[in-house]
């Protein structure tokens, strides 16, 4: 039974990680230059305190919105059933993909504010 939710479970796990980490980094974002501590790791982020502070926030806001959809996928999930493998390899790629535009979208957003 447990194996037919694989995908929901792996996404709503992720979904309160990733709720978490935006609140998070809202709420209280890492110190600047402190590198190992940046969610965002955009290769912008470092070049001031206004474009770390900027990527941290904005990268908070889609952090929470990825979760908000994570969420939805897998709760629908829940009624929909995949099995294990599948389940598995989509639970990752929907991740992969989320991820992979939040750091695309923060490094447009800090070359549109603040340019190159």
């Amino acid at each position: 039974m447990i194996e037919q939710h694989a995908f929901s479970i792996i996404l709503i796990s992720c979904a309160i990680s990733m709720f978490l980490f935006g609140w998070y980094s809202l709420k209280r974002p890492p110190k600047y230059r402190e590198s190992y501590k940046g969610f965002t790791k955009s290769k912008y982020e470092d070049r001031s305190k206004a474009h770390w502070d900027f990527s941290h926030k904005y990268g908070g806001k889609l952090y929470l919105k990825l979760a908000s959809i994570l969420l939805v996928f897998g709760i629908i999930g829940l009624f929909v059933g995949i099995e294990f493998k599948l389940g598995f390899v989509l639970a990752i790629i929907v991740l992969g993909v989320g991820i992979t535009i939040i750091r695309i979208k923060i490094e447009n957003a800090l070359i549109n504010k603040f340019g190159k």
